[in-house]
């Protein structure tokens, strides 16, 4: 049994098919993409580069040899990020990419502590530090992008 709002109809009477129709049908409303993204800006602001700072997690550097899935997303935003223009922070492990202006954050030997009885604590740790850092360099940036799980930083 359908839905009692639910529209039906059959095949004979509908004019738009995904399979035939490269367009959308024509009763939708899909949003447009500005041609001009700086249209949408308020009247008299300017565009300009993002300060953005990107927080990792301590576990590998940036990009990660190996294992770290965030670290290489973190590591394909900011250097995307960077190339259109914005000046971009990492706060990651030592060893990280210093075209991202890397500002290490924890040793490079912490991903031995993954699956330990001393992962919680350098995950505290590593949010103290980067919360104090961020906290003394709070002028720096427009925008803080998080890549952690720690509850304090949000």
């Amino acid at each position: 049994m359908s839905h009692p709002s639910a529209r039906t109809a059959s095949a004979a009477s509908c004019q738009w098919s995904p399979r035939t129709s490269p367009a959308a049908p024509p009763s939708a409303s899909w949003p447009v993409a500005s041609a001009r993204p700086e249209s949408r800006l308020g009247k008299g602001a300017t565009r300009r580069p993002l300060r953005i700072a990107l927080v990792a997690p301590p576990w590998f550097p940036l990009p990660p040899r190996g294992y770290g899935g965030i670290e290489a997303v973190v590591h394909l935003l900011g250097t995307q990020l960077r190339e259109m223009g914005h000046r971009v922070t990492t706060f990651a492990a030592e060893g990280s990419d210093p075209r991202l202006r890397a500002v290490s954050m924890a040793p490079d030997d912490w991903s031995e502590d993954l699956g330990t009885s001393t992962q919680a604590v350098r995950e505290a740790t590593y949010e103290v530090r980067v919360n104090q850092e961020l906290k003394e360099r709070r002028h720096e940036f427009d925008v803080v992008h998080l890549h952690t799980e720690f509850p304090g930083m949000a």
